[in-house]
């Protein structure tokens, strides 16, 4: 007489596929390292750690969905696509950046990003000339807060000096235009100027004000 054996209810359990479930995963799910590799990279290439130029949760937000099924090269491209997106926008609501970042950098997009924002961030400074007792003086502060401006100045052993004499400004302009760069210059009001500029300023605020009041204390027209 043969011996018959009862199915495994376990095995066969196991042995069923749900034709509707999503299919699981075969290899690694490489977005936890690629992200945390290329935030380590665009860290260090700051000139100090912090803050962070693009933090973690900004950088999966951008991302959004992140299949772990997805290759690793097309991993690798969608967070450099997503950084390169966050990088262009920071960068560009605060050109500070431009001077907190390295020389260059292993990513080709990156210099070129940060280069064009350099050049615009020389395009924004203005030098302020001041009168002092030994002569006419050009104030460099915003020209030294920039990345190629700080290079210019210690260049002609300048880069700790905020105000210099005209001679000294003629050959930072010399300098600056072998890169094709006009500096704007704009004029320091004395303190005479100030003065009535002031008082020019608090007398229309009385006349605004006194008008104000005027109109309040009106009689309101009345239908006859």
């Amino acid at each position: 007489m043969s011996q018959t054996t009862e199915p495994d209810p376990a095995a066969s359990v196991d042995s069923v596929t749900d034709e509707g479930a999503a299919p699981t995963p075969t290899g690694p799910n490489h977005w936890p390292a690629t992200i945390s590799t290329s935030l380590k990279a665009l860290k260090s290439f700051q000139e100090t750690p912090w803050p962070e130029l693009v933090t973690e949760w900004e950088l999966r937000s951008h991302i959004g969905d992140q299949d772990p099924a997805l290759e690793v090269q097309l991993v690798q491209g969608r967070v450099q696509k997503s950084l390169l997106a966050l990088v262009k926008q920071k960068v560009g609501e605060d050109l500070s950046w431009a001077a907190r970042m390295k020389r260059e950098t292993e990513w080709k997009w990156l210099n070129q990003l940060l280069a064009a924002a350099r050049l615009k961030q020389l395009t924004l400074v203005r030098i302020t000339r001041k009168s002092r007792k030994s002569g006419m003086g050009f104030d460099l502060t915003e020209l030294s807060r920039t990345f190629y401006g700080k290079q210019i100045l210690q260049s002609l052993n300048l880069g700790t000096r905020r105000v210099v004499d005209k001679e000294e400004f003629e050959s930072v302009k010399a300098a600056c235009a072998r890169i094709k760069l006009v500096l704007p210059e704009t004029i320091e009001p004395t303190r005479t100027e100030r003065f009535f500029v002031d008082v020019a300023v608090e007398e229309a605020a009385e006349e605004a004000v006194e008008e104000a009041a005027a109109v309040e204390e009106a009689p309101e027209a009345t239908a006859t």
